[in-house]
């Protein structure tokens, strides 16, 4: 579906009524792609406010990708969701059999008054299910950006309080979202690692980040492929598991990298650990 909903589980029996109305017992709040998007809600592509279009609640495509849960520096605990994805009505998997609908759907598909397509990060409260922000990938050369999947946050000093987020989208560009502001005034949206063939490697899950103490930010390692919709179990595009560095302002490509290869092998029979112990994969 085009929706996400936050649940209050302290109590497992509020569940036993059925839900009508939010909040009720139980049920915090909804947030789906027909409802009108909160009037606070700012909206951000790149590193400038969206005046022209804002906030849509259609932007929220099919919600394949999981919303993450952190706190952020304005003081609230937020969820944040990516918009997901949008139907090819050309395919026979389509999410409809109406195919008047599907295309209605499709068309919803998040566009500027330019007609870039782009993807977008909504930035909820997590206790109110207000929109704070939605958070727009900005126009760039050479880049078609939608689909955004599953993002990470991640937290630069310890202090329990969210400085970034990073997710991929279909087309196999890596995202940046700094929301080290205390206002959504100051989030921006840069990219990290622009796919040399636009489609040809997704990013479909989220990445990971680990310490990086030449920069003390973060890697941000992230694979790519898909098996979202028919072919993808037959497409035998060469995938790869990439890592980058968190360096803000700075876009890498897939020349930036070094190669390496991931090989299967047999490990011989007899083999010893370093310090001299028996391998217990020996001969596997």
């Amino acid at each position: 579906g085009r929706g996400v909903y936050a649940l209050d589980i302290t109590d497992p029996t509020a569940f036993e009524t059925p839900i009508t109305t939010y909040p009720a017992s139980g049920a915090l709040w909804e947030f789906d792609s027909d409802m009108t998007p909160t009037s606070g809600c700012l909206a951000r592509q790149g590193n400038v406010t969206d005046t022209t279009i804002g906030c849509r609640a259609t932007d929220l495509g099919y919600t394949v990708s999981q919303p993450n849960i952190g706190r952020l520096h304005n003081g609230k605990w937020a969820v944040l969701v990516p918009n997901g994805y949008f139907p090819d009505c050309g395919t026979p998997d389509t999410p409809s059999n109406d195919t008047t609908r599907c295309q209605a759907i499709a068309a919803q598909a998040p566009k500027d008054g330019a007609g870039n397509p782009y993807s977008a990060l909504f930035v909820m409260d997590a206790q109110t299910g207000d929109m704070i922000a939605e958070l727009k990938t900005p126009v760039i050369a050479g880049v078609t950006s939608f689909g955004l999947a599953t993002p990470v946050m991640g937290d630069y000093d310890n202090d329990q309080v969210d400085d970034v987020a990073f997710a991929g989208d279909v087309e196999g560009n890596l995202w940046r979202f700094d929301l080290q502001a205390a206002s959504a005034t100051g989030w921006t949206v840069t990219l990290v690692y622009k796919a040399p063939v636009q489609g040809a490697q997704s990013i479909t899950t989220m990445p990971r980040l680990f310490p990086d103490p030449g920069t003390n930010r973060f890697l941000v390692v992230f694979g790519t492929g898909k098996f979202l919709g028919i072919g993808d179990n037959s497409d035998n595009t060469v995938q790869a598991v990439m890592g980058v560095r968190d360096i803000a302002g700075t876009t890498f490509t897939q020349t930036d990298l070094s190669q390496r290869y991931l090989h299967e092998t047999t490990i011989p029979a007899g083999a010893k650990l370093p310090d001299g112990s028996a391998d217990p994969n020996a001969g596997a």
